[in-house]
């Protein structure tokens, strides 16, 4: 769960 929405493999986190 990254600050950055980049591929969302898990759960669509924050862009940015």
């Amino acid at each position: 769960n990254f600050p950055l929405d980049l591929a969302a493999v898990e759960v669509p986190a924050i862009n940015g």
